[in-house]
């Protein structure tokens, strides 16, 4: 399985469900924060905008040998996270 979640287009619901079901916060993920857990969650996430049904007990049922992950270079940032510049100011 690849995993090849773009995460700048996740909804603030996937976000939240994948802090529930990684058991850490969104920063802490992308301060680089992992764990097998982490994987299962983006797995969970990617797999459930195919199928809403698919569960952590889905993914645990994975080997290690089945699962490729796909990165960037930059960690993605959902636009509510992103730190704005005040308006106005010069």
């Amino acid at each position: 399985m690849k995993i090849t979640v773009d995460m700048n287009t996740a909804t603030l619901g996937e976000i939240e469900q994948f802090e529930l079901d990684a058991g850490l916060m969104w920063d802490e993920f992308t301060a680089g924060k992992r764990s097998v857990r982490t994987t299962m969650a983006l797995i969970c996430l990617q797999e459930r905008r195919k199928n809403p049904k698919y569960s952590l007990d889905d993914a645990r049922k994975l080997k290690v040998s089945e699962i490729e992950f796909e990165t960037d270079d930059e960690e993605p940032v959902p636009p509510t996270l992103r730190k704005r510049s005040p308006k106005g100011a010069s």
